[in-house]
């Protein structure tokens, strides 16, 4: 995971265990995929003081091969959130698509 000042956030969540698939499909997103193929669920965290807009975390995520590939492979729909907590802000990118072939 990529984020200002090294804290590792974990895609799985410490409260009830879900991944980030179980936790879209929990909050209503309801994938109709194109017969016979893969559906791919993805997550971006980030934290940390230091990024202050979108396009900041966009631009950190996009510096790292991992984090670039889910911005720009797979992707179907996507969704942000920023949270701002007593450790600083916190950046969520969920993403949903099916497999390339």
């Amino acid at each position: 995971m990529v984020t200002a000042g090294k804290m590792e956030l974990p895609h799985r969540s410490r409260v009830d265990n879900r991944v980030p698939s179980q936790r879209m499909v929990d909050a209503g997103y309801r994938p109709v995929p194109p017969s016979r193929v893969q559906w791919v669920f993805g997550e971006s965290l980030a934290a940390g003081t230091d990024l202050s807009s979108p396009a900041e975390v966009i631009a950190v995520w996009k510096g790292s091969a991992g984090h670039c590939a889910a911005l720009f492979e797979n992707i179907g729909n996507g969704a942000v959130a920023r949270v701002d907590g007593a450790a600083g802000t916190f950046w969520v990118l969920d993403i949903a698509g099916w497999e390339n072939e």
